[in-house]
């Protein structure tokens, strides 16, 4: 997933249900803007991200599902935006579109890429090109052979090296993104 928070991106990095949806609202409800929920495009003549404005699909796990603004959405939405529905697991899952939340939005032009996170069981220090290559090679899917090129590319060019963060823990989330104090080279 990617943002843009006081004018820097972020990119967070993750395994499905880690916690990266529910942040994404949360950011939103700060004044972020979304770049892309569960796709990550990069254009590889520059590097940069590549809007992928999509629904996002919220689960009854999330605490946004039960808020105000999005249920408001979700009850008048056709069932053909849910997305999931198991009632045997009590497991509902609705696609919002962002843009029909007020104060929430889009961000549609295209962006360098300031800071990337990996998720973690918990904050721990910055990762090296190594490890970072590492983590996206085991769940990223990339459209040509040239993505370790790449990667390499991306990670010179941030503003930080990769760190390790636990997602979960909002309040120290929020405090990493505002303040960029990350480890330079």
């Amino acid at each position: 997933m990617c943002t843009i928070l006081d004018g820097k991106t972020h990119v967070i990095f993750g395994p499905s249900r880690s916690g990266k949806t529910t942040f994404i609202l949360s950011m939103l409800d700060k004044g972020a803007s979304l770049i892309s929920d569960d796709i990550v495009a990069v254009r590889n003549s520059d590097w940069f991200l590549m809007p992928f404005p999509k629904a996002v699909a919220v689960r009854n796990t999330n605490d946004f599902y039960f808020q105000p603004q999005l249920n408001k959405l979700r009850m008048a939405a056709p069932e053909s935006l849910r997305s999931i529905y198991i009632p045997k697991l009590g497991l509902d899952s609705y696609l919002i579109h962002i843009d029909s939340v007020p104060g929430w939005r889009y961000s549609h032009d295209p962006l360098k890429i300031d800071y990337i996170y990996l998720i973690s069981d918990n904050f721990e220090s910055d990762v090296d090109l190594l490890t970072f290559i590492q983590y996206l090679l085991a769940q990223a899917t990339m459209s040509d052979s040239s993505y370790v090129t790449t990667l390499v590319h991306i990670f010179n060019l941030l503003q930080a090296p990769p760190f390790l963060v636990d997602i979960r823990n909002h309040e120290k989330m929020f405090q990493l993104l505002h303040t960029h104090h990350l480890p330079t080279y």
